[in-house]
């Protein structure tokens, strides 16, 4: 145990070390671990940053009846926050029919709603006369008052305390509490085989909640990519790092599979194989490939077979930096001049690009452009040199 916490140590304090201000860190474990976890997390974190220890229940069935103990059913996923500032989106779950018949028990022409107390126990300072009751109320008369023309108040007799009305909203739900009932373990066409593999609704719930549009997510133990895949249909920006060797294959594999179809660049197609002919005696046009958009009923040509041909034609390398990955996977398609500056969607117009020369280049810049200008993260600065072919 003590091995393994000075194994994770270290990397929770680069985790703590990267994240932004408004950012979170969501901590995965069972009972194995969980009290040892809890307690070095606070000493990084810091006890003030502790949000919620979130327990979710992996199964429903239970197993182990015949041994001396209770079913484990349950994972632990401890929440902390970078600082005040973390990002939080509320989450909500649909009501149940239960929930709906047994709370929102009266309906009108407004719709189904259920009805509040408007007085207020304690008293306070709003002790007042009412439309001919005296009560300490929870609002104040102008309040009272509106509420009443709005047709928001109700009384169970003429005497009675008046009660205010609040109706359903469809939209809303229950608020996501720190137990999580309602997600069960990945099943069906979503299993990929991985022992510990969690459930994409799982970490997309936990994406949801805190992050924004565009943020970039980290999962440092990227095992079958399942947050990656979320991070990716919930539109956040993805680091997925895993260094076992069989992972590695599942997820590629799972990205090329879930991922690629949503992937916002367009899909890559072939014309007709034959020339089309000419009217005016001239030779027949040669085909090319083209990258056109998602409506047009053509067939698509694979990206891995454009990401060939420019690996053929322009080398195995990133011709924004000039960064030569031993994979050909690790280089993106995309346009020398952006379609949004007028560039057109012809195959000399493409060319392959590393994830942050393409996030940095953007449909804003040119290639040239992007080897010309300059960057700055706060550490050094780099430009393109054109007689090197590289950053410097």
């Amino acid at each position: 145990m003590g091995a393994f916490l000075c194994w994770l140590g270290v990397r929770v304090l680069e985790m703590h070390r990267v994240l932004k201000p408004s950012g979170s860190l969501y901590m995965h474990c069972d009972s194995t671990a969980g009290a040892w976890i809890k307690t070095m997390l606070d000493s990084i974190f810091g006890r003030r940053n502790f949000r919620n220890e979130i327990v979710w229940l992996r199964k429903q069935e239970s197993h182990n009846l015949g041994q001396k103990q209770m079913t484990r059913a349950h994972d632990t996923i401890f929440w902390y926050a970078k600082s005040q500032e973390a990002v939080y989106d509320i989450q909500y779950t649909p009501y149940s029919a239960d929930y709906i018949a047994t709370h929102y028990k009266f309906s009108d022409g407004r719709g189904r709603y259920a009805t509040f107390p408007c007085t207020n126990e304690t008293g306070g300072n709003r002790h007042y006369e009412f439309r001919g009751i005296t009560r300490a109320w929870r609002f104040s008369p102008e309040r009272m008052q509106e509420m009443y023309e709005q047709g928001l108040l109700t009384q169970a007799t003429p005497t009675s305390p008046f009660r205010y009305k609040k109706y359903l909203d469809p939209e809303a739900g229950v608020k996501v509490s720190d137990i999580w009932t309602d997600i069960k373990g990945a099943r069906g066409q979503e299993r990929t085989g991985y022992p510990t593999q969690k459930p994409l609704a799982l970490y997309e719930r936990i994406i949801k909640a805190s992050s924004n549009q565009s943020d970039l997510v980290l999962d440092p133990f990227a095992g079958c990519a399942t947050t990656c895949v979320a991070a990716e249909r919930l539109g956040r920006q993805w680091v997925g790092i895993d260094l076992n060797e069989p992972a590695r294959e599942i997820i590629q594999q799972r990205l090329q599979r879930e991922v690629t179809a949503s992937m916002a660049w367009g899909e890559i197609v072939r014309t007709p194989t034959e020339p089309p002919k000419r009217t005016d005696g001239g030779e027949a046009v040669s085909p090319e490939l083209r990258v056109v958009g998602r409506r047009r009923k053509v067939r698509r040509l694979p990206v891995s077979e454009i990401r060939e041909q420019l690996v053929i034609s322009e080398g195995q390398r990133c011709q924004g930096c000039g960064w030569e990955p031993p994979y050909s996977d690790y280089l993106q398609v995309d346009h020398k001049k952006p379609r949004s500056l007028g560039g057109s969607d012809e195959m000399d117009n493409l060319t392959l690009l590393c994830d942050p020369c393409n996030r940095h280049k953007s449909n804003k810049l040119t290639l040239t452009e992007l080897r010309a200008g300059r960057v700055e993260d706060g550490r050094m600065q780099a430009t393109w040199w054109a007689d090197k072919g590289r950053w410097q």
